[in-house]
């Protein structure tokens, strides 16, 4: 076991350029830190001992709760930036000011870093001593079924005795010291490692769910500091009862204790400081390189995967801090299920969740940049395909960067094709890439720019027509068809439900009227690109902000 040695003062002095202030509590500025989380108001305040990130605007009296909250449940710090409102002194934490040029994702890295070296520098493998086969054959004698202890990849630690009553499965999974993913695919598919991710009780696995002649199972995940550190799987032939399934509970917190004091809480903390990794690396800067490195991600050409919502009318006439809990659950499950995923199909890979979407971060060692394009996409769609994603969940595939060092720009073409992807006015698939989105993004760039400095909607010929025949009018409306088909006028025709030969006169019409020559190529990309943009701009103002 270790005892964190790493305190407010410590991890506060630490950091170079002081990026951070102490500004009240002085005096408990001994306490010990476990943890570096960002405040969720979904979770709540994090465990014991936590320093707590307050990243969100959340106003005087919304920060005035969440410290008092905080101090009830004994963490050790909260950073916010800006103005502080004033506490009694008798509220036991510090208060920690964030200098307003910090970004705070690199905060976090930083703070995490610097708690890790301080646990690892406490950390002695020598008194980990336990095993784990016996916990298995206790476990086993105990809920009379046999049994295995894997880690949170699904590698398989332990097993029980009398494993001859098992399936196919069991033998191979032990055989191969490790779940095969064929296996774990279809247990992802059918939602077994959500419900295990989320419920503190056994869950039941009808027979065949982990595939074709598997048998019945009851699993039940292992944590420890609010992680997965692993799962007790059982071979069973009908579901536990009550007093078996309190058995396995308790069983449960005793495999968490020997993971702990064996050394597996490194899968814990594997999986954290993993985390804490991606988030460095998509953050970018100056030690991106080495932070691939440490991943795996350091081969062949990268791919950025950006996971979000479009926003239904529903979801907009939602009350927002509903809005932004439901978001904020929904994106930490998603994450969740592609980091399993990942760890299934493509090791290359990680996840990270920020405030508005998830990340997909994809190494493609020995490819190309035109294979990992066409593999990243598969991926994406697959995952899509086996996954119970929200109705109105994205997925935006990024061209592949040519290594880790274009990382960022990756980063930003996959954030732009979801924002594209997530427009009102788009019609896109739920799984896109560029090729299927340049235009429209284009089109909306165009529409932001001319929001921003208040261009006018027509000049020219169209504001000539539509000084003439109104925003509405017939003419405007059979120059939109005209165009949208590439100049032909039998298919404007269709879309109008007229004749052929009145959009014909229409368009000599608009040319009398406003002076704008069908055969002027230039003159009609300028008319479609704005009646094209003026749709997007309409559709900007309606939408939330």
């Amino acid at each position: 076991m270790f005892t964190g040695t790493a305190t407010v003062d410590s991890l506060v002095s630490s950091l170079a350029m002081e990026p951070l202030t102490v500004v009240a509590g002085a005096r408990f500025g001994d306490r010990q830190v476990s943890t570096i989380e960002f405040y969720d108001p979904v979770r709540g305040v994090p465990r014991d001992g936590a320093f707590i990130l307050v990243a969100a605007d959340l106003g005087a009296n919304c920060l005035h709760d969440v410290v008092y909250d905080a101090s009830r449940h004994n963490a050790a710090a909260v950073a916010v930036k800006g103005e502080i409102p004033p506490l009694p002194a008798s509220v036991p934490l510090t208060i920690v000011r964030v200098r307003s040029d910090v970004s705070w994702m690199d905060l976090a890295s930083a703070l995490r870093e610097q708690l890790l070296e301080h646990v690892q520098r406490q950390w002695s493998p020598a008194e980990a001593a336990a095993d784990l086969f016996a916990v298995a054959d206790t476990i086993s004698a105990a809920v009379r079924a046999p049994v295995t202890i894997e880690d949170w990849r699904s590698t398989v630690l332990a097993w029980s005795a009398q494993q001859t009553t098992a399936d196919p499965m069991r033998t191979e999974s032990i055989f191969a010291r490790t779940v095969p993913g064929k296996h774990l695919r279809a247990l992802e598919q059918h939602g077994i490692f959500e419900r295990l991710r989320t419920s503190p009780d056994p869950v039941f696995v009808p027979q065949g769910v982990a595939g074709d002649g598997a048998a019945a199972r009851v699993a039940l995940a292992v944590r420890g500091g609010g992680s997965v550190l692993g799962y007790v799987w059982l071979v069973v032939s009908e579901p536990l009862s009550a007093r078996l399934s309190q058995r396995l509970t308790a069983a449960g917190e005793l495999v968490a204790a020997h993971l702990l004091a064996a050394g597996h809480d490194t899968c814990g903390r594997a999986q954290r400081r993993r985390r804490e990794l991606a988030e460095a690396l998509i953050a970018g800067g100056p030690t991106r390189i080495a932070t691939a490195e440490k991943l795996g991600l350091s081969e062949g050409p990268v791919s950025v995967l950006a996971l979000g919502f479009a926003r239904s009318a529903t979801a907009r006439g939602a009350t927002p801090s509903a809005g932004i809990c439901a978001e904020t659950a929904d994106l930490r499950r998603i994450e969740d299920s592609l980091a399993h995923y990942l760890a299934a199909v493509h090791t290359s890979g990680v996840a990270i969740r920020s405030d508005h979407m998830v990340y997909g971060i994809l190494a493609w060692p020995h490819r190309t940049r035109q294979q990992a394009c066409a593999a990243a996409q598969s991926l994406a769609a697959d995952f899509a395909g086996r996954t119970p994603l929200p109705v109105s969940c994205r997925i935006a595939v990024s061209p592949p960067a040519q290594s880790v060092s274009d990382l960022s720009q990756a980063r930003i073409q996959a954030e732009e094709i979801l924002r594209t992807m997530c427009h009102p006015a788009s019609a896109a698939d739920a799984v896109a890439n560029l090729d299927g989105t340049l235009l429209q993004l284009d089109l909306l760039q165009l529409a932001n720019y001319a929001d921003s400095i208040a261009l006018p909607e027509f000049v020219g010929a169209l504001r000539v027509l539509a000084d003439q025949d109104g925003a509405q009018g017939p003419l405007l409306a059979t120059l939109r068809a005209y165009l949208d088909s590439a100049g032909r006028a039998e298919v404007a025709a269709e879309t109008l439900q007229l004749h052929v030969n009145t959009v014909r006169y229409r368009m000599r019409r608009i040319r009398e009227v406003c002076g704008l020559d069908p055969e002027d190529a230039d003159a009609m990309l300028l008319a479609h690109l704005q009646l094209r943009v003026r749709e997007l701009r309409r559709r900007n103002h309606s939408a939330p902000h």
